[in-house]
């Protein structure tokens, strides 16, 4: 009966831990809404700068998602995604005024700068570790 009972508990925490880690590949709607959510206020846009920043900003995940969908080497892959975000860029250029695409370029440099900050921490004996256990 232990046995049972400790296989069960085994199984349900693997579960669990699978379970949490969820869908990684977010829908490009959901995060085109998420990102556009996030700059507005401090862009300050209005009703149609944040309709085509949406579009633009879907758009660029749609394909982004669909770059890593094809057999690419890494190297081609990596050209393909600079290419694409060079066009997104360019598409929020036409889009934004001029300190609009300044502010939202710092926002996204802020932005890589936590990313790399936090993937540094992992870097550094910090992954798998569950919640609240970090040194």
């Amino acid at each position: 009966m232990k046995k049972i009972l400790i296989v069960f508990m085994l199984f349900s925490l693997t579960a669990s831990a699978y379970a949490q880690r969820g869908n990684r590949s977010i829908d490009p709607k959901e995060r085109a809404k998420k990102e556009v959510d996030a700059i507005k206020k401090q862009l300050k846009l209005s009703e149609k700068k944040e309709k085509d920043c949406y579009d633009a900003h879907f758009e660029h995940y749609k394909n982004h998602q669909e770059l890593f969908k094809k057999n690419y080497t890494r190297e081609k892959r990596r050209e393909e995604i600079l290419k694409e975000r060079k066009n997104f860029h360019k598409k929020l250029q036409g889009i934004l005024t001029k300190e609009q695409h300044i502010m939202y370029m710092n926002i996204q440099k802020e932005k890589d700068k936590k990313m790399k900050e936090g993937m540094g921490k992992r870097r550094d004996g910090q992954r798998g570790q569950g919640r609240g256990q970090h040194r």
